[in-house]
This record gives structure tokens, C-alpha cells and sequence, in this order.
């Protein structure tokens, strides 16, 4: 599935009212100046890294860039000086790997150049909205990134990488590949440390030898009771409210027998996020579909009862946004069009009529960070 993120929709215009951690809502970045402040950043304290702490330079490194594929939709046509919009999978205050968007210059590279932004003290600090932190330890240098025609894009990173507490391998690895993977070329991350290939992650010793993808999941709920050979991973999209806005946050979730994909997908929507998270759903519990859903070339079909409707008859931004995210990480599904029952015309809450199927270039997964 493509995961390239170009948002048309602000976030921050979801009209959120009543937001409650894991329950219904109701019925319903200026661009800062990549300053290097070199003398704040010595003075930031970084022992608490060190000891397992989720707080928190960046070397101009050149690399073959032969090694790199070049993509149609990454490197092509850049215009000097002009900024682009990237998402940047980042940690936020609860231990939440999370997707912001920034404004990035637009220049060629820009695996190498996102993953730049994932460091600790590097370009990415200064436009970072309070609660949220970069995922890989001070000092990591990306010395390059080999992209082959496969779609398997090999990150080398510097011996800084290892500096990082147990606990915290997993959300960097999950914040590496859902940030590499937003771009249509890449679909499997494969790490090496100073040139040499890892099997395994060197601190808590993650295998990564196969390399990850999306699949892998990403801010993993506790599976309990399911039985995971008789359950499927499926990634969920909930809303949360921050300081800049609502956003989306995705969430693996292991769902049992799974006999039609979407059907259950919608239905675990509906059902909310976990509790322990403090994300929210939009949907009311009455909220189904009244017919199998249709794929079509692509165009996912799907027939609600009026429950998905708030009591301006509208759909909801925050229940379409879900639905769209959630839906299209299903690698056959490109667009989603929506209908209810009894209704002739479904319409948003701006009062325009949907009569286009949606898909993931008219959703806005994240919030702006401070511009």
C-alpha cells in the first residue's frame, strides 16, 4: 500500500466536542529557522537518556547517492529553497510513537534527510511542539541509504545508535519504518550499524534480519486473551487531542477471526481504542454497515446505517478520517466511498456533498507542529 501523506484537510477543523480518552466524542508551524544553537546545546542535560528516559547534531554527510533510487515522487523536480510537507514519526509523552507533519526543505535524499529528523539534538528540535521527542540517541549520523529496486531501503547508521535503553528499541524501530515507508518507493527497512548488516538489534537484541515493514505494527495493544495463531494484525487509526490540534495516532491491534477484513476493521472503530490509551473514537456504538462491503478497481464500497450520521446528518471529519486510514493500509484498498441508508447525498460537516470516493491525500494524518 502507498503511504505517502500530502494532507488537504487540516486536522485542527475536526470538530471535537466532549473528547474523552477511549469513548466517543458526542453525537456528534511560520517555519522556524533551522538555528543552530550551539551553546543551548551543550548545556542540555542528557543523563536522563541514559537511563532510560524518553527526554531528549546533526554532520552534513555526503553519500553515493548513485546507491539511491531515485523516485519519481521523492527527488524529482525540486525547486531551490522551496519547503515540503514530511511526516516524521516521533515519541510522544506517554510512550506513543505518533506522526507530526513538518514543513522540510525540499531537497533530494529525503530518506536520508527524514531520518536526519529523527535524531536527538538535530534539525528536527527546534520546530518540536512540547510532549513530543525524536526517537534515535544524540550523535546518530545516517551515512546512508541504499534504496533497491524491490523497495528494500538499507539505513547504515553510526556506532551512536547502540547508546539507547532497552525499552526503547522497539518504538525506534517502529518510528524508522513507518517514517521511511510514508514514501511510495520504500515498502521493508533493513538496518546496518557503521557497514555491517544487523540480524539483530544490539541492544535488546529485536530481530531485524528480514527487515521490517508495516506489518511489523506500530504502538502494539496488549493482546491478552487473543490467540495470535487464530488473529490477524490490522493497524487502527484513533484521534487525540495536543496542544497543536487533533490528530490521528495509529494503533496494531490483533483481531480473531477475521473472515472479511473491512467488516471487522469497521467494526473494531466502532469499538474504540483500548482504554489505557488516551485516544478516542467518533463513532457511536450503533454505528454498522448494512451490506458487504465492494471492492472495485481499487474503491472500497461501503453502506452504513444512519448511525454513522451526528445530528447535523453529516459525517463527521474525525469518523471519515478514521475510516480512510485505517481502511487504506489494506494493501488493495486505494479509495473509499461512503453511503447510508435512506440517505441520498452523504455530506460532510462543512455541508459538501461526498461524491467522490476519499482516500489518503484528502486526510490529514497529524497535526502541524509550530511553524
Amino acid at each position: 500500500m502507498k503511504k505517502t501523506y500530502i494532507p488537504v484537510f487540516m486536522a485542527s477543523s475536526l470538530v471535537f466536542t466532549g473528547l474523552i480518552a477511549g469513548c466517543g466524542f458526542g453525537e456528534e508551524e511560520e517555519n522556524v529557522l533551522l538555528d543552530e544553537d550551539e551553546e543551548g546545546m551543550e548545556e542540555q542535560d542528557l543523563t536522563s537518556w541514559e537511563e532510560g528516559d524518553w527526554s531528549s547534531e546533526e554532520d552534513d554527510l555526503e553519500f553515493d547517492e548513485e546507491d539511491l533510487i531515485e523516485d519519481e515522487e521523492i527527488d524529482e523536480g525540486l525547486d531551490d529553497g522551496a519547503q515540503v510537507e514530511r511526516e516524521l514519526y516521533l515519541l510522544d509523552d506517554e510512550g506513543m510513537v505518533v506522526p507530526r507533519s513538518f514543513q522540510l526543505p525540499e531537497e533530494e535524499g529525503v530518506l536520508k534527510q527524514s531520518l536526519e529528523h529523527l535524531v536527538m539534538d538535530g534539525p528536527v528540535t527546534p520546530m518540536l511542539p512540547d510532549g513530543l521527542q525524536p526517537v534515535l540517541p544524540p550523535g546518530t549520523e545516517i551515512q546512508g541509504v541504499d534504496l533497491d529496486e524491490d523497495g528494500t531501503a538499507t539505513v547504515d547508521f553510526s556506532n551512536d545508535i547502540e547508546e539507547y535503553p532497552e525499552e526503547r528499541e522497539e518504538v525506534m524501530l517502529q518510528a524508522v519504518t513507518w517514517t521511511l515507508t510514508q514514501y511510495d518507493s520504500v515498502d521493508k527497512v533493513k538496518f546496518q550499524i557503521n557497514g555491517h548488516e544487523q540480524s539483530t538489534m544490539p541492544v535488546a537484541e529485536t530481530p531485524v534480519g528480514e527487515g521490517w515493514t508495516r506489518s511489523n505494527g506500530i504502538n502494539m495493544e496488549d493482546a491478552g486473551t487473543v490467540d495470535v495463531a487464530a488473529s490477524e494484525a490490522h493497524t487502527l487509526y484513533f484521534a487525540v487531542d495536543g496542544e497543536e490540534g487533533p490528530s490521528y495516532v495509529p494503533v496494531t491491534r490483533r483481531i480473531e477471526d477475521v473472515n472479511n477484513k473491512v467488516e471487522a476493521i469497521v467494526e473494531e472503530l466502532v469499538n474504540g481504542p483500548d482504554l489505557t490509551w488516551n485516544l478516542a473514537s467518533d463513532f457511536v456504538p450503533q454505528t454498522e454497515l448494512t451490506s458487504e462491503p465492494e471492492l472495485d478497481d481499487g474503491v472500497l464500497h461501503l453502506q452504513f446505517n444512519e448511525a454513522l450520521l451526528n445530528q447535523e446528518d453529516s459525517v463527521s471529519q474525525a469518523s471519515l478520517d478514521m475510516l480512510v486510514l485505517s481502511l487504506t493500509e489494506l494493501e488493495e484498498v486505494e479509495d473509499i466511498a461512503i453511503a447510508v441508508d435512506g440517505v441520498e447525498e452523504v455530506k460532510s460537516v462543512a455541508g459538501e456533498v461526498i461524491a467522490e470516493p476519499v482516500n489518503r491525500n484528502d486526510v490529514s494524518v497529524s497535526g502541524y507542529a509550530d511553524m
